[in-house]
């Protein structure tokens, strides 16, 4: 079994990074032989569209699994769809993480967080109409 954590840098003891399609990068793990790879997020700056092509980066991994603080609607249904799970986490490091994991100690995400798009305003992560009063918002 094979999964993705969402990092804030490319090591095991790296923080866990609670954005998705933001983060950094990804440390695939594999459990079964117990080695990893690192994915930079190349998206992560990317707006509009992170969600989307990070889920789907990701889904090409052929990963089982997917580790995050937050996945929004359009990564959460691209990951949904090619049947991988998403478990929620509240910080820490990513060997501590993936140490619950095997313990199953790790909540299954069962619906998508809000996202940051204009259909949300984002206020529940402090941004707001003005970061893009020079865009069409209607």
């Amino acid at each position: 079994m094979k999964i993705a954590i969402s990092s804030e840098g490319p090591h095991l003891d790296s923080h866990c990074d609670p954005r998705f399609a933001r983060c950094n990068f990804f440390i695939i793990y594999d459990l079964e032989n117990e080695k990893f790879s690192i994915v930079e997020n190349p998206y992560k700056d990317l707006h509009p569209g992170a969600g989307f092509k990070t889920a789907k980066l990701i889904s090409e991994r052929n990963v089982d699994a997917v580790i995050s603080g937050k996945v929004g609607p359009h990564a959460f249904g691209i990951l949904k769809s090619a049947g991988i799970k998403i478990y929620i986490i509240d910080g820490g490091f990513v060997r501590e993480v993936i140490e619950l994991f095997k313990k199953g100690k790790l909540k299954i995400q069962t619906k998508p967080a809000p996202g940051r798009g204009l259909h949300t305003e984002g206020k529940e992560y402090g941004w707001n109409r003005e970061h893009h009063k020079n865009r069409s918002i209607e």
